[in-house]
């Protein structure tokens, strides 16, 4: 995959930011109001509306390949510098969106463990090989 030039991409930024409450900008402060507004918008409480991040959400992309693929896509005005929020991509709104920031668009993940991974240890079995 192939993802948009960077000057598509800050368009679509800018879309987001206008059209979709991608926010807060600074997610350092408290951002009271942004939070108030998408509890409003979602029809939940500031404090679950603080949950429901990009980090969580459907279209957040932060799988290695992607994140080799942002490599190439130079830091900007949009990107959080001096915070711990990462990088991700957006396949909703096809934008670099951040594990600390949110939107409108966001929908819950839906998490699976893949087949292959699932271990036949039960938590005793993990407990005995951890602890002997």
């Amino acid at each position: 995959m192939m993802i948009e030039p960077t000057a598509v991409l800050l368009k679509n930024t800018e879309i987001a930011i206008k059209d979709w409450h991608l926010g807060p900008e600074n997610v350092l402060l408290p951002n009271d109001e942004y939070w108030a507004k998408a509890a409003e918008m979602w029809g939940v409480k500031p404090d679950e509306a603080r949950r429901k991040l990009c980090a969580n959400c459907e279209y957040y992309n932060n799988t290695s390949e992607m994140l080799k693929e942002m490599e190439a896509v130079p830091m900007n005005q949009y990107d959080l510098n001096n915070s711990n929020g990462q990088r991700g991509y957006c396949h909703k709104l096809h934008i670099i969106c951040h594990t600390t920031r949110s939107c409108q668009a966001w929908e819950k993940k839906d998490y699976e463990i893949p087949e292959e991974e699932v271990k036949e240890e039960s938590p005793k079995d993990f407990a005995s090989i951890m602890y002997g």
